[in-house]
């Protein structure tokens, strides 16, 4: 009886350390999940429904986390065009994940962010989900845009650049020439 009772007080114990530990890695997971400087979250593959978002995600997007889980990405209205969502996930079909698909977002407050989209598929409470993350490269596409533009710029400046100089030879040379009729 004694050597019984010592067991079950044993397995007890063992699970109770068990509980703790997995009650901590949960911890350490969710807070990851939370700190991440990216946009994370968790939605069904079928609708686009979010199951999860992390902070990165109510900053980037303007909806906070109670606006979002439960409502889907075309209920809010993330994508100014919702065809570009059939293309990502046939994409993900072929491909089995998406790594840095070009794609535009719309923000609560209709701001219209340039992004990079990468998603992997995951099992998440039962449900077929994607585990997406998206990464605000609107100011990147300014400054290359800007870049572009001041090399054109530049490029123009250097074209009539030339062409002065060009047209001051043919003048002088022309000059040479009628001092030379005068003469």
């Amino acid at each position: 009886n004694q050597v019984l009772l010592f067991l079950l007080e044993a397995q007890e114990k063992l699970r109770q350390k068990a509980r703790l530990e997995l009650s901590a890695s949960e911890e350490r997971y969710r807070k990851t999940f939370e700190i991440a400087p990216y946009s994370i979250s968790i939605s069904r593959r079928e609708d686009g429904r979010f199951f999860q978002v992390n902070e990165a995600f109510t900053r980037l997007s303007g909806y906070s986390r109670e606006e979002a889980v439960g409502r889907s990405i075309q209920e809010l209205q993330l994508l100014p065009d919702p065809e570009e969502r059939d293309r990502f996930l046939h994409i993900m079909k072929e491909g089995g994940e998406v790594s840095d698909f070009e794609i535009q977002y719309r923000a609560k407050d209709g701001r219209i962010l340039d992004t990079l989209l990468s998603a992997r598929p995951l099992v998440y409470e039962g449900e077929d989900c994607l585990l997406a993350v998206v990464t605000d490269v609107t100011e990147r596409k300014h400054a290359e845009a800007e870049k572009e533009r001041l090399e054109q710029q530049l490029r123009h400046s250097q074209k009539m650049e030339a062409v002065g100089t060009l047209a001051g030879g043919i003048a002088h040379d022309f000059n040479n020439l009628l001092q030379a009729v005068q003469g």
